[in-house]
């Protein structure tokens, strides 16, 4: 995997555990319904949806074995021999049809299941078809239409779903910077030039990302104003960065580390388009807590109101209770907030889904949940 999401090879993802046959990595989720298969109900407006893939070890590394992925009442199993029946009762559990397409790989190959294979065994059926009656013929059309939406289209298709992942150190601040590129990297490479186009008073498209960045400046107390100092005439001329904290203006080198690390956040977040999937990485690296609780504040604006969906790795306890707070004010509604809590325990790792309340309270911590800071409070108290 490439990064930010170098996990390692087969050993690591499999928790380190000999003999680990295969490991299963999916998610399920609902969107709007976009299209129909015969067996779908058109009147629905949301449908769930879903992935489960299987990965076996080939030469160190995790190559797929077994796929399963469902739309609505219409399921498909995407298998190599051996792994026929994997986690059937796992993927069941999430999806209700009762009868679901399987279809096997010719033969095992060293990278797993593939595209190629799995449009093969489609062709194959479709060659296939004089033979079959009827009903098959239909079930095998409307596979044929499946696999190609949901595979060759990407899942992303049905929902307008997209996703940017940002890597958990963005790039360090120059001095000066020359008209770069302005397309996408995790560590933010990009975001100069587009904080050249945000801040110039003559793009007014820009504005929006503009009053975003001073909003979060100012509320954070990081800074009161980001803008840009031309070091020249030319639309390609080199410029540098700079931060206005109270009415001085300083270059970006020159002010805390945190500030550059924010920055990208910030910008392609506000610019992401609505449905938007945001991958964050430990975005509190380098912010005081009056920041991460800031940041909160900002990702409560991502979901409500520009309707993107957010997924933040943290350590910031600032940043989870901010969320909480915007529950409870009703900036935020609870069933658009969930906290995933992960507790280490030996070489393994239990996952907890805690409930929130409208008060933004937690309804179910598990055992041992916050009692880091609770034994801390109490060894200051001691006498």
């Amino acid at each position: 995997m490439d990064f930010p999401f170098e996990f390692g090879g087969y050993k690591t993802l499999a928790n380190s555990k000999k003999g680990v046959a295969h490991f299963s990595v999916g998610f399920q989720t609902e969107v709007s319904n976009r299209f129909s298969l015969r067996r779908t109900k058109p009147e629905k407006k949301k449908v769930s949806t879903g992935l489960i893939v299987a990965f076996r070890e080939n030469d160190g590394l995790p190559v797929p074995c077994h796929v399963f992925v469902w739309f609505d009442d219409f399921a498909v199993a995407f298998y190599e021999k051996d792994f026929k029946s994997l986690d059937r009762a796992a993927q069941l559990a999430v999806f209700s049809a009762q009868k679901v397409e399987t279809i096997e790989a010719h033969e095992k190959h060293p990278q797993g299941l593939t595209f190629q294979g799995l449009f093969q065994a489609i062709f194959d059926r479709r060659e296939n078809q004089s033979k079959l009656d009827r009903s098959e013929r239909q079930e095998s059309v409307d596979l044929e239409y499946f696999i190609h939406r949901m595979f060759g289209g990407g899942l992303r298709g049905f929902g307008g779903l997209s996703a940017l992942a940002f890597a958990p150190m963005r790039s360090r601040p120059k001095r000066t910077y020359d008209q770069l590129s302005d397309e996408f990297t995790p560590e933010g490479d990009h975001v100069p030039l587009l904080l050249a186009r945000a801040t110039d008073p003559e793009n007014k498209q820009s504005n929006a990302l503009h009053d975003a960045l001073r909003a979060f400046g100012q509320y954070s107390e990081m800074f009161t104003d980001v803008g840009v100092k031309k070091l020249g005439r030319g639309s390609g001329d080199p410029f540098q960065v700079q931060v206005k904290i109270g009415n001085k203006n300083s270059n970006l080198m020159d002010v805390g580390y945190g500030v550059s690390q924010i920055l990208p956040l910030i910008v392609d977040a506000q610019r992401a388009d609505p449905n938007t999937m945001l991958l964050l990485q430990q975005p509190e690296v380098h912010l005081h807590p009056k920041a991460q609780a800031a940041l909160g504040s900002m990702i409560k604006d991502w979901v409500s109101k520009s309707r993107k969906t957010v997924v933040v790795e943290t350590h910031s306890d600032y940043l989870v209770d901010r969320l909480r707070l915007e529950v409870k004010k009703a900036h935020l509604r609870s069933e658009d907030l969930r906290i995933l809590f992960l507790e280490k325990k030996g070489s393994s790792t239990n996952l907890h889904v805690l409930e929130i309340d409208l008060q933004g309270n937690v309804l179910n911590p598990p055992e041992g949940y916050r009692d880091f800071f609770l034994l801390e409070q109490l060894a200051l108290l001691r006498d």
